[in-house]
């Protein structure tokens, strides 16, 4: 069997019974960098071979781990920190063991962005979007889907990449960053754009962090779609019923509140 099991994000106190139960009887642990992993084994006594089942060697490694497996040998994947296979690797052999039969479970336990969302306060829904992409094609994506999303959407940056991608975001909205979490010097940072980049400006930044945008400060479809229509009539002359229309259309609101909104307005 393959367990994948959470390990702690910061605090080594974080580990549940279960987790030590199953790494201690384990045949083989895998994990993302043994010198990181291996300290936090020794703390917790746990002998279990261990090996490196990082991203870059993620698919020369499977076959042999699927043959292991087989066997009938207990399979324990691990991260650096968090649980595995959420961003992390993981994804592909835990796909693999579903599609050769081999029983797969996960021992649950602390993961970043649920410990993010639990201090956001929040009953929103939520997203999780993982790593932060470089490119800003595919950031200028992330901010559209960001923006269209009703609820609450988190993800991964680095300290070095941060006072960019908060600069780049094409809108207002509430921000909350989160450093170090469950370490010492565990930190929240919440405000709008603007005094995040001033807070930014004035320290260094350590530690990974998890970004949460609130959407509370967006702009809804539905008040676009309105100052849209609103310019049809200002600008082309257009009928509040057309415009209406058509904004509704573009926007893929309603159209009957869209209209009597208008009516009201103008």
């Amino acid at each position: 069997m393959l367990y994948l099991v959470a390990t702690p994000i910061g605090n080594l106190k974080d580990i549940t019974l279960r987790a030590l139960e199953v790494l201690k009887s384990a045949d083989l642990i895998l994990c993302e960098d043994t010198r990181h992993s291996g300290h936090f084994l020794r703390h917790y006594e746990i002998e279990a071979p261990l090996i490196s089942y990082e991203q870059f060697s993620e698919k020369t490694k499977l076959n042999k781990i699927i043959s292991t497996l087989k066997e009938g040998k207990h399979v324990a994947l691990i991260s650096d920190a968090g649980t595995p296979a959420v961003c992390d690797p993981g994804a592909l052999l835990v796909k693999t063991c579903i599609e050769e039969n081999i029983a797969v479970t996960s021992l649950p336990g602390p993961a970043a962005p649920v410990v993010a969302y639990s201090l956001l306060g929040t009953m929103k829904p939520f997203q999780f979007l993982g790593f932060f992409p470089k490119k800003g094609g595919e950031q200028a994506l992330l901010f559209d889907r960001i923006a269209s999303y009703d609820g609450v959407t988190l993800f991964f940056e680095s300290p070095h990449r941060i006072t960019e991608t908060i600069k780049k975001i094409p809108y207002e909205c509430r921000i909350t960053l989160f450093r170090e979490l469950t370490k010492k010097f565990e930190e929240v940072i919440r405000g709008s754009k603007e005094e995040i980049l001033k807070v930014l400006a004035q320290r260094e930044q350590l530690g990974e962090l998890v970004v949460a945008i609130e959407p509370e400060a967006l702009k809804s479809k539905d008040q676009e779609a309105f100052a849209f229509a609103k310019d049809l009539i200002q600008k082309h002359a257009l009928s509040l019923s057309t415009a209406a229309k058509i904004a509704a259309d573009y926007f893929e609101v309603k159209k009957q509140p869209l209209y009597e909104k208008l009516h009201k307005a103008i």
